[in-house]
Protein backbone atom coordinates (compact mmCIF):
# COMPACT_ATOMS: atom_id res chain seq x y z
CA UNK A 1 0.00 0.00 0.00
CA UNK A 2 1.80 3.13 -1.03
CA UNK A 3 2.25 6.24 1.04
CA UNK A 4 0.30 9.80 -0.24
CA UNK A 5 2.95 11.85 0.17
CA UNK A 6 1.73 15.79 0.84
CA UNK A 7 3.67 18.27 -1.01
CA UNK A 8 6.05 20.81 1.44
CA UNK A 9 5.01 24.24 1.13
CA UNK A 10 7.41 27.14 0.69
CA UNK A 11 8.28 28.66 3.95
CA UNK A 12 7.34 32.54 2.51
CA UNK A 13 6.73 35.41 4.88
CA UNK A 14 6.29 39.36 4.40
CA UNK A 15 8.25 41.52 7.02
CA UNK A 16 6.86 44.81 7.43
CA UNK A 17 8.29 47.00 10.22
CA UNK A 18 6.92 50.56 9.03
CA UNK A 19 4.09 50.85 11.91
CA UNK A 20 2.45 53.31 8.93
CA UNK A 21 2.63 50.22 5.99
CA UNK A 22 0.97 48.40 8.71
CA UNK A 23 -2.11 51.08 9.57
CA UNK A 24 -2.47 51.35 5.67
CA UNK A 25 -3.04 47.95 5.38
CA UNK A 26 -5.37 47.47 7.98
CA UNK A 27 -7.20 50.65 6.53
CA UNK A 28 -7.34 48.68 3.10
CA UNK A 29 -8.53 45.35 4.60
CA UNK A 30 -11.35 47.31 6.31
CA UNK A 31 -12.34 49.63 3.68
CA UNK A 32 -10.76 48.92 0.60
CA UNK A 33 -12.82 50.11 -2.48
CA UNK A 34 -12.50 46.30 -4.56
CA UNK A 35 -13.27 42.74 -2.69
CA UNK A 36 -9.54 42.26 -4.29
CA UNK A 37 -7.92 44.84 -2.23
CA UNK A 38 -9.63 43.81 0.97
CA UNK A 39 -8.67 40.02 0.39
CA UNK A 40 -4.53 41.11 -0.47
CA UNK A 41 -4.71 43.51 2.72
CA UNK A 42 -5.96 40.68 4.78
CA UNK A 43 -3.19 37.96 3.37
CA UNK A 44 -0.42 40.46 3.78
CA UNK A 45 -1.31 41.21 7.07
CA UNK A 46 -1.41 37.64 8.23
CA UNK A 47 1.43 36.46 6.51
CA UNK A 48 2.92 39.40 8.62
CA UNK A 49 1.95 37.92 11.69
CA UNK A 50 3.79 34.82 11.24
CA UNK A 51 1.38 32.64 9.51
CA UNK A 52 2.12 30.15 6.56
CA UNK A 53 0.81 30.71 3.05
CA UNK A 54 -1.48 27.10 3.53
CA UNK A 55 -2.90 28.54 6.64
CA UNK A 56 -3.42 32.40 4.75
CA UNK A 57 -4.93 30.07 1.92
CA UNK A 58 -7.10 28.08 4.18
CA UNK A 59 -8.43 31.26 6.37
CA UNK A 60 -9.34 33.37 2.92
CA UNK A 61 -10.36 29.89 1.11
CA UNK A 62 -7.93 30.12 -2.24
CA UNK A 63 -5.00 28.60 -3.29
CA UNK A 64 -1.94 28.38 -1.49
CA UNK A 65 -0.02 29.80 -4.79
CA UNK A 66 -2.14 32.61 -5.21
CA UNK A 67 -0.77 34.01 -1.43
CA UNK A 68 2.44 33.37 -2.63
CA UNK A 69 2.27 35.63 -5.80
CA UNK A 70 0.56 38.58 -3.39
CA UNK A 71 4.13 38.48 -1.59
CA UNK A 72 6.04 38.16 -4.52
CA UNK A 73 3.92 41.36 -5.78
CA UNK A 74 4.73 42.61 -2.50
CA UNK A 75 8.17 42.51 -2.62
CA UNK A 76 8.96 43.96 -6.17
CA UNK A 77 5.78 46.54 -5.81
CA UNK A 78 5.28 47.40 -1.99
CA UNK A 79 1.66 49.22 -1.05
CA UNK A 80 1.42 49.21 -4.82
CA UNK A 81 1.06 45.63 -4.81
CA UNK A 82 -2.49 46.11 -3.78
CA UNK A 83 -3.75 47.62 -6.76
CA UNK A 84 -1.87 45.00 -9.50
CA UNK A 85 -4.48 44.06 -12.29
CA UNK A 86 -5.50 40.87 -11.72
CA UNK A 87 -4.34 38.30 -14.09
CA UNK A 88 -6.38 35.17 -13.71
CA UNK A 89 -9.76 34.25 -15.24
CA UNK A 90 -10.24 33.00 -18.56
CA UNK A 91 -9.48 35.50 -21.04
CA UNK A 92 -12.25 36.77 -23.06
CA UNK A 93 -12.86 34.70 -26.35
CA UNK A 94 -13.86 37.95 -28.22
CA UNK A 95 -11.42 40.31 -30.05
CA UNK A 96 -12.32 44.12 -30.07
CA UNK A 97 -14.10 43.98 -33.09
CA UNK A 98 -16.04 41.23 -32.39
CA UNK A 99 -17.11 43.48 -28.83
CA UNK A 100 -17.82 46.17 -30.77
CA UNK A 101 -20.37 44.41 -32.41
CA UNK A 102 -21.73 43.21 -29.46
CA UNK A 103 -22.46 46.21 -28.99
CA UNK A 104 -23.95 47.00 -31.85
CA UNK A 105 -25.92 44.28 -31.52
CA UNK A 106 -27.24 45.09 -28.04
CA UNK A 107 -28.23 48.56 -29.37
CA UNK A 108 -30.69 46.42 -32.17
CA UNK A 109 -32.26 44.38 -29.85
CA UNK A 110 -31.53 46.31 -26.10
CA UNK A 111 -34.15 43.78 -24.33
CA UNK A 112 -32.96 40.48 -25.51
CA UNK A 113 -29.54 38.66 -24.84
CA UNK A 114 -30.89 35.59 -26.20
CA UNK A 115 -31.21 37.68 -29.81
CA UNK A 116 -27.61 39.03 -29.78
CA UNK A 117 -25.94 35.52 -28.38
CA UNK A 118 -27.60 34.05 -31.54
CA UNK A 119 -26.27 36.42 -33.82
CA UNK A 120 -22.67 36.70 -32.99
CA UNK A 121 -22.56 33.32 -32.46
CA UNK A 122 -23.89 32.85 -36.41
CA UNK A 123 -21.53 35.30 -37.71
CA UNK A 124 -18.20 34.90 -35.08
CA UNK A 125 -18.27 30.53 -34.61
CA UNK A 126 -17.87 31.31 -31.15
CA UNK A 127 -20.19 29.75 -28.67
CA UNK A 128 -20.65 31.88 -25.05
CA UNK A 129 -23.27 32.17 -22.67
CA UNK A 130 -25.75 34.98 -21.55
CA UNK A 131 -23.90 35.77 -18.76
CA UNK A 132 -20.79 36.01 -20.55
CA UNK A 133 -22.42 38.50 -22.69
CA UNK A 134 -23.89 40.15 -19.62
CA UNK A 135 -20.79 41.12 -18.23
CA UNK A 136 -19.34 42.26 -21.26
CA UNK A 137 -21.69 44.83 -22.05
CA UNK A 138 -21.67 45.64 -18.42
CA UNK A 139 -17.91 46.49 -19.20
CA UNK A 140 -19.12 48.76 -22.53
CA UNK A 141 -20.87 50.71 -20.06
CA UNK A 142 -24.62 49.84 -20.36
CA UNK A 143 -26.88 49.10 -17.53
CA UNK A 144 -30.00 47.36 -17.71
CA UNK A 145 -32.86 49.45 -16.86
CA UNK A 146 -36.60 50.77 -18.08
CA UNK A 147 -37.01 51.79 -21.31
CA UNK A 148 -39.21 55.03 -21.58
CA UNK A 149 -41.66 56.45 -23.92
CA UNK A 150 -40.86 59.69 -26.18
CA UNK A 151 -41.83 61.41 -28.49
CA UNK A 152 -38.56 63.63 -29.65
CA UNK A 153 -38.90 62.10 -33.15
CA UNK A 154 -41.88 63.79 -33.38
CA UNK A 155 -40.72 66.98 -32.80
CA UNK A 156 -38.54 70.20 -35.27
CA UNK A 157 -35.26 69.62 -33.94
CA UNK A 158 -34.56 72.90 -35.44
CA UNK A 159 -37.06 74.80 -33.57
CA UNK A 160 -36.23 72.71 -30.26
CA UNK A 161 -32.37 74.30 -30.71
CA UNK A 162 -33.80 77.83 -30.94
CA UNK A 163 -36.01 77.93 -28.26
CA UNK A 164 -33.77 76.24 -26.41
CA UNK A 165 -31.30 79.05 -26.80
CA UNK A 166 -33.93 81.85 -26.34
CA UNK A 167 -34.96 80.01 -23.02
CA UNK A 168 -31.30 80.05 -21.84
CA UNK A 169 -31.57 83.96 -22.69
CA UNK A 170 -34.19 84.39 -20.93
CA UNK A 171 -33.22 82.69 -17.59
CA UNK A 172 -30.07 85.26 -17.98
CA UNK A 173 -32.35 88.34 -18.16
CA UNK A 174 -34.38 86.71 -14.82
CA UNK A 175 -30.77 86.17 -13.34
CA UNK A 176 -30.27 89.64 -13.86
CA UNK A 177 -33.73 91.01 -12.60
CA UNK A 178 -35.30 92.30 -15.71
CA UNK A 179 -37.96 89.92 -16.44
CA UNK A 180 -40.16 87.36 -14.30
CA UNK A 181 -39.78 83.93 -15.96
CA UNK A 182 -42.61 81.27 -14.78
CA UNK A 183 -43.35 77.66 -16.12
CA UNK A 184 -46.84 76.75 -16.11
CA UNK A 185 -48.64 73.65 -17.07
CA UNK A 186 -51.43 71.14 -15.19
CA UNK A 187 -51.43 67.73 -14.13
CA UNK A 188 -53.77 65.67 -12.72
CA UNK A 189 -53.76 63.34 -9.13
CA UNK A 190 -55.74 60.67 -8.08
CA UNK A 191 -55.90 58.28 -5.53
CA UNK A 192 -55.21 55.24 -7.72
CA UNK A 193 -51.35 55.89 -6.79
CA UNK A 194 -48.16 55.85 -8.94
CA UNK A 195 -46.25 52.67 -7.54
CA UNK A 196 -42.73 54.06 -6.55
CA UNK A 197 -39.59 52.59 -5.16
CA UNK A 198 -39.42 51.99 -1.41
CA UNK A 199 -36.78 50.33 1.34
CA UNK A 200 -38.75 47.87 2.89
CA UNK A 201 -37.95 45.09 5.57
CA UNK A 202 -37.27 41.85 3.56
CA UNK A 203 -39.90 39.16 3.72
CA UNK A 204 -42.10 41.97 4.42
CA UNK A 205 -44.19 44.35 1.42
CA UNK A 206 -45.13 47.95 1.94
CA UNK A 207 -48.56 48.66 0.53
CA UNK A 208 -50.02 51.74 -0.65
CA UNK A 209 -53.84 51.90 -0.50
CA UNK A 210 -55.23 52.26 -4.34
CA UNK A 211 -58.95 52.81 -4.48
CA UNK A 212 -60.73 54.72 -7.79
CA UNK A 213 -61.19 58.28 -6.69
CA UNK A 214 -61.93 62.13 -8.64
CA UNK A 215 -59.32 63.81 -9.94
CA UNK A 216 -57.33 66.47 -8.55
CA UNK A 217 -56.01 68.81 -11.25
CA UNK A 218 -53.66 70.93 -10.60
CA UNK A 219 -52.43 74.61 -12.23
CA UNK A 220 -49.47 75.73 -11.30
CA UNK A 221 -46.96 78.47 -12.55
CA UNK A 222 -43.44 78.31 -10.91
CA UNK A 223 -40.25 79.70 -11.64
CA UNK A 224 -36.80 78.19 -10.76
CA UNK A 225 -36.61 80.29 -6.99
CA UNK A 226 -39.21 77.42 -5.91
CA UNK A 227 -42.02 79.83 -5.76
CA UNK A 228 -45.37 78.16 -7.27
CA UNK A 229 -49.05 79.68 -7.32
CA UNK A 230 -51.22 76.80 -7.16
CA UNK A 231 -54.96 77.03 -8.59
CA UNK A 232 -56.50 73.27 -7.75
CA UNK A 233 -59.34 71.71 -9.26
CA UNK A 234 -61.94 68.64 -8.41
CA UNK A 235 -63.41 67.46 -11.85
CA UNK A 236 -62.25 68.69 -15.27
CA UNK A 237 -59.83 71.59 -17.08
CA UNK A 238 -60.91 73.94 -20.00
CA UNK A 239 -60.08 76.90 -21.27
CA UNK A 240 -62.40 78.76 -19.55
CA UNK A 241 -60.38 77.05 -15.81
CA UNK A 242 -56.93 77.84 -17.47
CA UNK A 243 -58.22 81.61 -17.93
CA UNK A 244 -59.49 82.20 -14.72
CA UNK A 245 -55.97 81.07 -13.52
CA UNK A 246 -54.08 83.52 -15.73
CA UNK A 247 -56.30 86.25 -14.53
CA UNK A 248 -55.70 85.74 -11.02
CA UNK A 249 -51.66 85.24 -11.70
CA UNK A 250 -51.77 88.15 -13.34
CA UNK A 251 -53.17 90.40 -10.71
CA UNK A 252 -50.79 88.79 -8.44
CA UNK A 253 -47.71 89.88 -10.64
CA UNK A 254 -48.82 93.60 -10.13
CA UNK A 255 -47.16 92.79 -6.52
CA UNK A 256 -44.08 95.47 -6.01
CA UNK A 257 -42.35 92.33 -5.52
CA UNK A 258 -42.56 91.64 -9.43
CA UNK A 259 -43.56 94.50 -10.86
CA UNK A 260 -40.59 96.92 -9.69
CA UNK A 261 -38.77 98.63 -12.23
CA UNK A 262 -41.33 98.06 -15.04
CA UNK A 263 -41.00 93.83 -15.32
CA UNK A 264 -42.76 92.00 -17.68
CA UNK A 265 -43.39 88.82 -16.73
CA UNK A 266 -42.67 85.81 -19.19
CA UNK A 267 -44.81 82.59 -18.81
CA UNK A 268 -43.78 79.34 -20.79
CA UNK A 269 -46.30 76.99 -22.09
CA UNK A 270 -47.07 74.19 -23.78
CA UNK A 271 -49.09 73.53 -26.86
CA UNK A 272 -52.25 71.59 -25.08
CA UNK A 273 -55.16 72.21 -26.93
CA UNK A 274 -56.71 74.17 -23.69
CA UNK A 275 -53.95 76.90 -24.19
CA UNK A 276 -53.61 77.03 -27.93
CA UNK A 277 -57.69 77.21 -28.10
CA UNK A 278 -59.40 80.65 -29.60
CA UNK A 279 -61.25 81.52 -26.53
CA UNK A 280 -57.46 81.43 -24.51
CA UNK A 281 -55.53 83.03 -27.73
CA UNK A 282 -57.96 85.96 -27.22
CA UNK A 283 -56.81 86.79 -23.89
CA UNK A 284 -53.03 86.90 -24.73
CA UNK A 285 -53.31 90.43 -26.25
CA UNK A 286 -54.96 91.84 -23.16
CA UNK A 287 -52.86 90.32 -20.62
CA UNK A 288 -49.47 91.94 -22.68
CA UNK A 289 -51.06 95.11 -22.86
CA UNK A 290 -52.74 95.87 -19.18
CA UNK A 291 -50.82 93.13 -17.02
CA UNK A 292 -47.24 92.78 -18.93
CA UNK A 293 -47.67 89.51 -18.92
CA UNK A 294 -46.26 87.80 -22.16
CA UNK A 295 -46.92 83.90 -22.95
CA UNK A 296 -44.45 82.60 -24.96
CA UNK A 297 -45.53 78.68 -26.62
CA UNK A 298 -42.88 75.83 -26.37
CA UNK A 299 -42.15 73.61 -29.28
CA UNK A 300 -44.19 70.26 -29.40
CA UNK A 301 -43.05 67.14 -27.70
CA UNK A 302 -40.69 69.55 -25.96
CA UNK A 303 -41.47 68.40 -21.89
CA UNK A 304 -37.56 68.84 -20.82
CA UNK A 305 -38.20 72.42 -21.75
CA UNK A 306 -40.63 72.65 -19.44
CA UNK A 307 -39.34 73.05 -16.00
CA UNK A 308 -42.65 72.16 -13.75
CA UNK A 309 -42.69 69.09 -15.42
CA UNK A 310 -40.15 67.68 -12.61
CA UNK A 311 -42.51 69.85 -9.72
CA UNK A 312 -45.15 66.67 -10.74
CA UNK A 313 -42.77 63.72 -11.08
CA UNK A 314 -41.57 64.93 -7.55
CA UNK A 315 -45.38 65.08 -6.17
CA UNK A 316 -46.33 61.77 -7.39
CA UNK A 317 -43.38 60.06 -6.95
CA UNK A 318 -41.79 61.04 -3.58
CA UNK A 319 -43.29 63.63 -1.90
CA UNK A 320 -47.22 62.55 -1.47
CA UNK A 321 -47.74 60.11 1.68
CA UNK A 322 -50.27 57.77 0.44
CA UNK A 323 -49.69 54.92 2.73
CA UNK A 324 -52.38 55.90 5.30
CA UNK A 325 -54.74 57.88 2.98
CA UNK A 326 -58.33 55.97 2.33
CA UNK A 327 -60.78 58.84 2.14
CA UNK A 328 -60.84 61.30 -0.84
CA UNK A 329 -60.93 64.44 1.72
CA UNK A 330 -57.92 63.48 3.17
CA UNK A 331 -56.39 62.82 0.04
CA UNK A 332 -57.59 66.76 -0.94
CA UNK A 333 -55.72 67.72 2.59
CA UNK A 334 -52.82 65.83 1.54
CA UNK A 335 -52.25 67.53 -1.92
CA UNK A 336 -52.68 70.87 -0.69
CA UNK A 337 -50.13 70.21 1.86
CA UNK A 338 -47.24 68.89 -0.57
CA UNK A 339 -48.06 72.08 -3.16
CA UNK A 340 -48.45 74.72 -0.07
CA UNK A 341 -45.14 73.67 1.46
CA UNK A 342 -43.10 74.11 -1.94
CA UNK A 343 -40.58 76.09 -1.72
CA UNK A 344 -40.55 75.67 2.25
CA UNK A 345 -39.79 71.94 3.30
CA UNK A 346 -40.19 70.62 -0.46
CA UNK A 347 -37.62 72.26 -2.80
CA UNK A 348 -36.15 71.45 -6.44
CA UNK A 349 -32.56 72.67 -6.94
CA UNK A 350 -32.57 74.39 -10.87
CA UNK A 351 -28.83 75.24 -10.19
CA UNK A 352 -27.57 72.58 -13.00
CA UNK A 353 -30.98 73.36 -15.46
CA UNK A 354 -30.05 75.10 -18.98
Amino acid sequence: MGLELKRPQPMKYVNITDEAVVLTLKYAKHYGPLRCIRERAHGLLLSNRGFTLEQIAEILEIKYQTVSQWIDDWEDYGIRALYKKHGGGRSCIYDESEVQRIKELVAEEPRRLSYVKSKIEDETGKSSSKLTLANIVKKLGLVYKRLRKSCKHKRDEEHFQRCKTALKDAQEAERKGLINLFYFDESGFTQEPCVPYGWQEKGKQLRIPSVKSKRINVLGFMNRSCELFHYPVVGSVNSDTVIAAFDDFAEKMEDEKYSSNDRYTVVMVDNASIHTSKKFRDRIADWTLEKKLLICFLPTYSPELNLIEILWRKVKYEWLNLLSIKSFTEFEKEVERVFASFGESHMISFANTK
